[in-house]
């Protein structure tokens, strides 16, 4: 049942995969057109009536500078639908650039600035991404879960030996008078409220000191955390591969 799924999940990526270089091919196309348009004969074209309002048919050839970014806008649409196309190119990368696209080009026609065609080719751009966002979400889902079965044992286990011992090195220190508050005060945020609260309670007493310890160290899950990836990486390293779980 999960392979049958998992065959399907990779099925349906195929065919959105196929939907989007379909609907990317045409820039392929166009980008190279509108360069040498732009760039050598620099007029209007029969066809600019029906995508931009009136001003902007004419407007572009009497300014250089529009000129230079009309050039960029179809050289790096080229590019990266040429990378999408070809299948080398990276998804979130490629579904940026296409959100954007679709962005702009949409908020050009709400301003007044191109017609409809325009606006349905934004539409197309977001689409893309969409689709695209969800392809790149669903290989780092399945990456996570390989990474998951590959090193999950191992994490369990270094997790909880640095949990017990840093629960076990605060009951210690709390037991041998050392003035934890004096280090825990320097704790971003919570530092102040946890010394205040520290030194008024009497950690002499076995239960008291335990419960404070267990305290400071949920209090330090965050920098625990850091220490976990590390060792889980290092065991993770060093151990022989048939001793890690894959299945």
């Amino acid at each position: 049942n999960n392979k049958g799924l998992k065959a399907r999940k990779e099925s349906t990526m195929s065919r959105i995969e196929m939907v989007v270089r379909l609907l990317t091919a045409p820039w392929i196309l166009l980008g190279p057109m509108n360069i040498f348009k732009v760039a050598f004969i620099n007029r209007g074209s029969p066809i600019a009536q029906y995508i931009v309002v009136e001003p902007a048919e004419t407007c572009q050839a009497a300014c250089k500078i529009a000129r230079m970014w009309a050039i960029l806008f179809w050289g790096l649409q080229t590019i990266v639908s040429i990378g999408i196309y070809k299948k080398n190119f990276d998804r979130s990368i490629a579904a940026s650039a296409k959100l954007i696209v679709g962005s702009i080009l949409i908020i050009a026609y709400f301003e007044n600035v191109v017609k409809i065609p325009v606006a349905i080719a934004g539409c197309i751009e977001l689409c893309c991404a969409l689709f695209l966002g969800a392809q790149n979400l669903f290989y780092l889902f399945q990456t996570a879960k390989s990474i998951l079965r590959k090193y999950g044992p191992i994490a369990f286990f270094v997790h909880w030996i640095c949990y017990f011992a840093t629960i076990a090195t605060f009951y210690t220190l709390l037991g041998q008078q050392i003035d934890v508050a004096s280090y825990i005060i320097r704790v971003p945020i919570l530092g102040n409220k946890m010394a205040s609260t520290l030194a008024h309670l009497d950690t002499s007493q076995g239960l008291a000191r335990l419960s404070v310890a267990w305290s400071l160290a949920f209090a330090t899950a965050p920098l625990r955390l850091i220490t976990d990836v590390l060792f889980t990486l290092l065991l993770a390293y060093f151990l022989p591969k048939s001793k890690i779980k894959t299945k």
